[in-house]
């Protein structure tokens, strides 16, 4: 009873974001829509509204994929006992070491001496740390520690805090992105999700890609922390959506730098997709994943982590387009 107290408080708010004034009539046609087709598709009440399920017909929801189609996905495309490599970061930049290009630490298990050492190899003398389990960005902060004598202090604290909630911290070096990602937002690393399949016949194949930007003096691009994501077209890398918020906001220009976002190219387009190609070939076990890219300083393609769990909101929502059909085909089973 609780969770459905909760999701009717959460389907109120999202439907008087989404619409203006609406009458009690419709607001009992809504929730009555949304109950049946959760009852089809098993999906969210995010997703009823994200995908504005009240203004399609059955034909045009079966092409989402959402809760029950997502599930579907994952369990026959990532195996189980494999999933943990990509999702923990720390698995993760083991496994994938020579696509991370950064220098890293298990701030779990690493003794002083080995955190001085790793810390005095950072140019800039701060690092990101983050949960090895997080997601959506939580829990991802930037550390600057100016004074040498302040870093036993700042790590005996740490592993204090660690000790208390037998949580796994990772520390990485910060990435340096091309002048060209930053000069739409400085003040966070501006990524670009990108989500390849390992199709039942071995061959990879690029499902969709996003762009993410910060937003909002945010110093993470996670849709969820503020930011903006729009669509990409996987055959030329040009940006072919509106950028969109969480409160469903659409921007044709970014509001912080005002640079246009429709018809935006990505650079180095083609040495993305070389890269994620790559990549998605180390682990054949986990078929499914959703890569976050950086593009470096020097035009390196960078990955910042990977997730074994992806969902196409950033591609689905961007370009208000169901992409079920392409998995069907390919997933297998």
């Amino acid at each position: 009873m609780k969770e459905w107290k909760r999701r009717y408080c959460k389907f109120c708010r999202l439907r008087d974001l989404m619409l203006d004034e609406v009458n009690w009539w419709w607001k009992v046609y809504y929730l009555v829509d949304y109950m049946f087709a959760y009852g089809c598709y098993k999906l969210g009440v995010e997703e009823y509204w994200n995908y504005r399920f009240d203004q399609l017909r059955r034909s045009g929801r079966k092409e989402f994929i959402v809760g029950g189609k997502r599930d579907r996905i994952y369990n026959i495309c990532n195996q189980k006992e494999y999933r943990r490599l990509v999702f923990d970061k720390i698995e993760f930049n083991t496994l994938y070491d020579r696509f991370i290009k950064r220098r890293w630490i298990n701030l779990s298990t690493c003794s002083f001496g080995e955190f001085n050492v790793f810390f005095d190899l950072l140019k800039e003398k701060q690092m990101i740390i983050k949960p090895t389990l997080g997601s959506e960005g939580g829990g991802v902060e930037i550390v600057k520690i100016a004074k040498e004598d302040d870093l036993f202090e700042w790590f005996t604290s740490l592993q204090t805090k660690l000790q208390k909630t037998k949580e796994r911290w990772v520390g990485e070096e910060l990435l340096v992105q091309s002048d060209e990602m930053r000069s739409f937002y400085p003040h966070a690393i501006n990524t670009l999700r990108i989500y390849t399949l390992l199709g039942a016949d071995q061959v990879t194949r690029i499902m969709g890609a996003a762009v993410r930007w910060g937003n909002n003096g945010s110093h993470t691009d996670n849709i969820h922390n503020g930011g903006i994501a729009a669509c990409v077209d996987v055959e030329t890398g040009i940006v072919v959506s509106p950028g969109i918020d969480t409160n469903y906001k659409t921007y044709l220009c970014h509001p912080y730098s005002s640079k246009q976002i429709i018809g935006y190219k990505i650079e180095h387009w083609d040495k993305i997709l070389a890269v994620v190609t790559e990549a998605s070939r180390v682990l054949p076990q986990v078929r499914h994943v959703g890569w976050d890219v950086v593009i470096g300083k020097n035009s390196e393609i960078i990955i910042l982590e990977g997730n074994s769990r992806p969902d196409p909101i950033l591609v689905q929502l961007t370009n208000r387009k169901g992409i079920w059909n392409d998995y069907k085909r390919n997933i297998g089973k």
